[in-house]
């Protein structure tokens, strides 16, 4: 088994080349194995070029943040439900009314998770 950039570009060439992806990718004039490479690239270049591979025992749950520039079966953000039940733990012990408390929870995943307020 190769690095874990080798894989993840070995994963999203399998998912840019699934026909639907095609016929965007298509548009933007690209290729799946440019599109892969590219965002490898982007993905190392956020990370620093550090990762670390990770196994994980099922069941888990993902969640997924979606926002205005994501399609309908994409999603640029993915992360371990335990992280959401950690913060929301965090905020248990503190009054807030439900509307300030998921606005508050947003606000902290959203900074642990580098995701843009749009």
């Amino acid at each position: 088994m190769g690095t874990v950039w080798d894989q993840l570009e070995a994963d999203c060439l399998r998912i840019f080349s699934l026909p639907h992806n095609v016929i965007e990718l298509e548009r933007k004039r690209t290729t799946p194995v440019e599109a892969a490479r590219a965002k490898v690239g982007e993905v190392k270049s956020g990370l620093g070029g550090v990762a670390n591979r990770r196994e994980f025992l099922g069941p888990r749950l993902f969640l997924r943040v979606a926002g205005p520039g994501n399609r309908a079966y994409s999603g640029e953000w993915w992360f371990d439900a335990d992280l959401f039940h950690r913060v929301e733990a965090a905020y248990a012990r503190i009054y807030f009314q439900t509307v300030d408390k998921k606005g508050a929870i947003r606000d902290m995943l959203r900074e642990l998770l580098a995701i843009t307020t749009e």
